[in-house]
């Protein structure tokens, strides 16, 4: 998406120069709105407890404030037998596809997802119809780990233990998954973006496995520009 029209001066001041309004496309109104060249959708409930568009009026804005009017691009719309919480999934479910996707992650290959939130959970839900097996989440909080259990039975749960290091903390996932360094997960989708997390990852992993970073963390860890890194999808 990419700002098509930026209006910084307060109302009164563009009102008193025509010109300048004209020349980004508005057009201020009597009743303190603007004419504006893109379209303002929005949706209204209906009394019926229906969903329709109409064109929401645009504000001109006071003294201090800034108007920023986005053209959206890529919106589609979902089908009947969609709901909207569901659709409200799929973006994060579509972020888990193409890390999983990206990582070859398939029929019998080991998986390891660290964290236990919505997207970790999608994630989980996602390799296990990939085939990935075992499968193992981590998490701090046992509540949502026994969620996890009860969303998929066949996985496995890891408490992250607080008094152990990142490396101390792998060692214990490993031995889920058996003893020697081919049992070890050859996938790990990190969901969480929390540097000790993406720490155990990558003590977790397998030689020669792949660590899919899934989650948003801070742009530098140990000087590393990682969120860049991860953007960029920079192996």
């Amino acid at each position: 998406m990419a700002p098509s029209i930026l209006l910084e001066k307060p109302a009164h001041e563009r009102i008193s120069n025509p010109r300048a309004t004209k020349a980004n496309g508005t057009e201020p109104l009597a009743n303190g709105t603007l004419r504006v060249p893109l379209s303002n959708p929005s949706l209204q409930t209906t009394a019926d407890h229906q969903l329709k568009q109409v064109d929401a009026p645009v504000y001109a804005p006071k003294r201090g404030e800034v108007l920023l009017h986005i053209k959206a691009t890529g919106v589609c719309g979902i089908p009947e037998n969609v709901s909207f919480a569901e659709g409200a999934l799929l973006e994060p479910l579509s972020v888990v596809m193409h890390g999983i996707s990206s990582t070859r992650l398939g029929l019998g290959r080991a998986a390891l997802i660290c964290g236990a939130g919505p997207i970790g959970l999608i994630a989980l839900a996602a390799a296990r119809a990939s085939g990935a097996h075992p499968l193992v989440i981590t998490d701090l909080e046992p509540r949502r780990l026994a969620f996890a259990k009860e969303f998929v039975p066949g996985c496995m749960t890891y408490q992250v233990d607080r008094s152990l290091d990142a490396e101390g903390n792998a060692r214990a996932i490993r031995k889920l998954f058996g003893q020697d360094e081919y049992s070890a997960p050859q996938t790990v989708l990190e969901c969480t973006g929390v540097e000790s997390s993406i720490c155990t990852a990558a003590f977790t992993v397998r030689r020669g496995g792949t660590v899919m970073v899934i989650g948003v963390g801070r742009p530098v860890m140990n000087n590393l520009p990682f969120m860049h890194m991860s953007l960029a999808e920079i192996p």
